[in-house]
């Protein structure tokens, strides 16, 4: 028993001993330049050293900027020129961010200690490097950044450093990314990468673990394969105003302290994987409307996955755009487990943005919720066709179509309004016992006018002529009242007598005004050829107008008709006979139908 405890002892004293004997060289940026610039091998391969900013021989490493996107420096140095590979291996560089100083009058931030306009020519690869910052510089090869045991280093030689990363306006191609000790600040910022297609699962890694601030923002990814970003056990994570045109995979878990979530006005051109442990109301944002493009829950694809693996044993890519295309448009509509995953991911979106009050983004995700369980119900149908299932997919095509499954009763207007006027265009053609002279209007009009001009008589007295069966009803009513003067109390003839006046009141000012307005004295036969151009001109234009009031009273007619049929679910206070009347009851179907979508799509929205 004491010979393995002796052996043990001696090994942990041989590692320490090791641990304590590595001698940490130093050098400002300029000197590690030149080493790089001096090195006679492909491959530069750099450790156990520190890099400080030294501000007499460093300018060169020196930048200022007002935003992150647009860094400038003292003078105009050249573009550095780096084309050997390059290894960094246990790597301190002494950089610092100073915010709010003052340079040639301007508030800016400093950044010393910073790679800029570098452009390496291949690959590049840092491995446990503290506080890295690079900006307006291009990979042209691959860059490869890994932190596992910088945590460990002496923190004598780390104090009064910050360990952040600022990786601004570069152009990077096959990159990856993992942090996995505990820093301060990571920044990525306006970078563009380009992605080849490898065989690798992941072309782009951006894997954070334990960091305080991690910052994605206004990046542009190009490529076919897929991006993987990841963080766990973060205080505050913002990823926003990025450019993927590639299958992205999102994974968030364990996040604390801040506990910070901020992932909204990206640009996603091909499905988006998601993964997130919980939500916490108000400290997430989250917006729903940047994954259009098509999301998937993980909690659906990933358990689909370890189905097959374990049932069919079958190797393949998962990530691959077909595949993942057949899993969007069929597999997860078919298969039980990642219907169920992909519902209850959407739930988990819908319930946080209740929480918080946000209607708009719940009822995205309501609605992009029952399109997946109408997609659903057709499977079942053309699987098990009952009319149960039949009747449920058809409600649920309509409520999609006319009010967007409830969330905008505003749509269940739009389309009554349809249906009015398109029942009215029916109605337009046949008469109604509102329209008392229907299609006979315009031949009455007609009529009218030729009488005027075949006549000796001006315009007033043949329209009196054409109202006389109506003026007839009124002399009678005052012979009447004259007859019975001594015969009923003065009472009746005080107020019968101007009713009959006011009644004929319209009448008379109408022919009071045609009379003025009249610009024949006789017949057309009997207006001189000189005059027959202009008179004719005006007649003309009086006709249209009138034709024009006919057309207007009939269209508004037939509105008014359509509008009836429609709210009061048949006829109405309207009789209408012949084919208008069954035209009617198909009306009254539909708009009891939209009526009541209508009703239950705003009591819903009224009680959200």
């Amino acid at each position: 028993m004491k010979q393995p405890i002796l052996l043990l002892t001696l090994l942990l004293s041989t590692i320490v001993g090791y641990s304590q004997e590595i001698k940490f060289l130093e050098y400002s940026y300029s000197e590690f330049f030149r080493l790089i610039q001096e090195e006679q091998d492909s491959v530069f391969v750099f450790e156990n050293a520190i890099v400080t900013f030294n501000p007499a021989t460093d300018e060169e490493f020196k930048g200022f900027f007002k935003q992150r996107d647009s860094i400038f420096q003292s003078e105009s140095f050249p573009e550095k020129v780096v084309d050997k590979e390059i290894q960094l291996q246990n790597v301190i560089f002494k950089s610092r961010i100073i915010e709010s100083q003052k340079y040639k009058g301007e508030k800016v931030t400093v950044t010393e200690g910073a790679f800029i306009h570098f452009h390496f020519l291949k690959a590049v690869s840092l491995v446990d490097v503290y506080a890295f910052n690079c900006f307006n510089s291009k990979f042209e090869n691959s860059f490869y950044y890994e932190n596992k045991e910088i945590c460990s280093t002496d923190q004598s030689l780390i104090a009064g450093i910050s360990n952040s990363n600022y990786f601004a306006s570069n152009e990077f191609k096959n990159a990856f990314f993992r942090f996995n000790c505990e820093s301060e600040n990571i920044i990525v910022f306006n970078n563009k990468f380009d992605i080849d297609n490898n065989n690798r699962r992941f072309s782009l890694n951006f894997i954070v673990n334990n960091n305080r601030l991690t910052s994605f923002g206004k990046n542009r990814i190009n490529g076919s394969r897929l991006v993987y970003l990841s963080q766990n056990n973060c205080q505050w994570v913002d990823f926003r105003d990025n450019n993927f045109n590639t299958t992205t995979q999102i994974s968030i878990s364990n996040m604390h302290g801040l506990n910070r979530l901020i992932v909204k006005s990206n640009t996603f051109e091909k499905p988006v994987i998601f993964d997130i442990d919980k939500f916490y109301p108000v400290k997430y944002s989250v917006e729903w409307k940047q994954f259009d493009n098509e999301l998937i829950a993980d909690m659906g694809l990933g358990p689909y996955l370890a189905k097959i693996a374990y049932e069919k044993n079958i190797q393949f890519n998962p990530f691959d755009d077909q595949y993942l295309k057949q899993y969007i448009d069929s597999i997860r509509i078919a298969d039980e487990d990642a219907y169920t995953g992909e519902m209850g991911f959407r739930g988990f979106f819908y319930n946080h943005y209740k929480s918080i009050f946000d209607n708009e983004n719940a009822n995205a995700v309501y609605v992009n919720l029952k399109n997946l369980e109408t997609k659903r119900l057709a499977y079942l149908y053309k699987n098990n066709p009952t009319f149960d299932t039949f009747f449920t997919w058809k409600i649920n095509q309509f409520l999609k179509v006319f009010s967007a499954y409830g969330t905008k009763p505003s749509r269940a207007i739009i389309f009554s309004l349809y249906v009015i006027l398109i029942f009215a265009l029916f109605y337009l053609f046949f008469p109604n016992s509102w329209d008392s002279h229907g299609k006979h209007r315009i031949i009455h009009r007609y009529s009218f006018f030729l009488k005027y001009l075949r006549r000796n008589q001006g315009i007033h007295e043949v329209y009196l002529e054409e109202k006389q069966p109506e003026l007839l009803g009124y002399e009678h009513f005052r012979q009447m009242i004259e007859e019975s003067e001594y015969e009923v109390p003065r009472f009746f003839r005080a107020t019968a007598l101007p009713l009959y006046k006011w009644s004929l009141s319209g009448t008379k000012l109408t022919a009071a005004v045609l009379s003025r307005v009249d610009v024949m004295k006789g017949t057309w036969q009997e207006v001189p050829p000189a005059h027959r151009w202009w008179k004719g001109l005006l007649l003309i234009g009086a006709f249209l107008m009138a034709l024009a009031w006919d057309v207007i009273i009939k269209i508004l007619n037939a509105l008014m008709l359509s509008i009836n049929t429609f709210t009061t679910l048949g006829f109405g206070e309207i009789p209408i006979k012949g084919l208008p009347r069954y035209l009617a009851i198909v009306q009254g179907f539909i708009g009891w139908f939209m009526l009541t979508i209508f009703s239950v799509s705003l009591i819903s929205q009224l009680l959200n």
